[in-house]
């Protein structure tokens, strides 16, 4: 009996071990398998069914990683590829000069990100585009300039007509640059910014940077005296909202000036926001309805149970 003990005392005293490292070696475990699968989603995914009456057509071809679009009064179309062109469709063809060319950074989803015409481009002929650029061998930002279409040649810019109105904004580790820009009822530039990167989602609450916001700028680059933070210590007053994770792409009603954002979920939730004055979205606290907290471990939880399960949802923000 005493030999049969002695023997026991060392396979419990392995089990405990064993149990202690199991648990400690979690966390890690799914947040690197949590971190897979959002590296995974970033990559290109598969265009989905379109449904109802909806038809698929073919508008123009030969555009090499198209970003965004702006119509033109007359009917052009000026397209940004991530490459630094942009280019123009007239006619239904695609211009073989493009509008402009600019030097980018085009690491995971930097790039040419962003255009939009001025409410008055038939007078004065200004494209605003948003891309990151190479400050120095170490360090990328984003930025928004203005260029002016040539008066005697309306389909290309004027050469050097390049004006920064709104630069150094942060860009960390290529992912999460939001890119989107547009011109609101009010005549103000609306200008959509990610957190800069999967490790870098505080900056999103942090009202001192510009990143994981939603910045609302005059035409000129100079800050708007009604926006919510505009005068205040510590804060930078281009901010019209914040809290959010990478709004790539966002819109404005043409009726009523109201501002519908997408924003890019990480584990579980995609959220489309009606985005208001001084609004705070939350991230990264929560996604979605959720806290990121009960959110991953839930996700731990579904992981161990099914390990092959994977779910995604979408909310739509308060869109009256």
């Amino acid at each position: 009996m005493f030999d049969k003990v002695d023997m026991q005392k060392p396979k419990h005293l392995l089990a405990i071990i064993g149990t202690f490292f199991i648990f400690a070696a979690l966390p890690l475990t799914v947040y690197l398998v949590l971190t897979s699968q959002e590296r995974a989603r970033e990559g290109p995914q598969a265009a989905v069914p379109l449904q109802g009456d909806f038809e698929d057509s073919i508008f123009v071809s030969g555009l090499s990683q198209p970003t965004s679009m702006a119509f033109a009064p007359d009917g052009r179309l000026f397209v940004t590829e991530k490459g630094g062109n942009v280019r123009v469709i007239k006619d239904g063809k695609l211009l073989s000069t493009p509008f402009l060319t600019v030097s980018v950074n085009t690491d995971r989803e930097r790039g040419l990100i962003g255009v939009a015409l001025d409410p008055d481009f038939e007078n004065n002929g200004y494209v605003y585009i948003h891309y990151t650029h190479q400050v120095n061998t170490t360090t990328v930002r984003g930025k928004v300039s203005r260029f002016t279409a040539s008066s005697d040649k309306p389909d290309v810019a004027v050469s050097s007509s390049e004006e920064v109105i709104l630069g150094n904004i942060f860009s960390g580790d290529g992912h999460h640059d939001g890119g989107g820009i547009h011109f609101g009822k009010d005549g103000f530039l609306y200008i959509a910014t990610g957190d800069g990167g999967n490790d870098f989602g505080n900056n999103s609450q942090n009202l001192g940077n510009l990143a994981g916001k939603i910045l609302r700028i005059n035409k000129d680059g100079s800050i708007p005296s009604d926006n919510p933070f505009a005068g205040q210590t510590g804060k930078r007053g281009e901010i019209w909202a914040y809290g959010l994770r990478n709004p790539f792409t966002f819109n404005i009603d043409p009726v009523d000036g109201k501002i519908f954002a997408n924003d890019v979920g990480q584990s579980t939730w995609e959220e489309v926001n009606k985005i208001e004055k001084g609004a705070n979205y939350g991230w990264p606290g929560c996604e979605g309805p959720a806290l990121v907290l009960m959110q991953k471990i839930t996700m731990i939880v579904l992981t161990l149970i099914t390990p092959t399960l994977y779910i995604r949802t979408i909310i739509v923000r308060d869109l009256r």
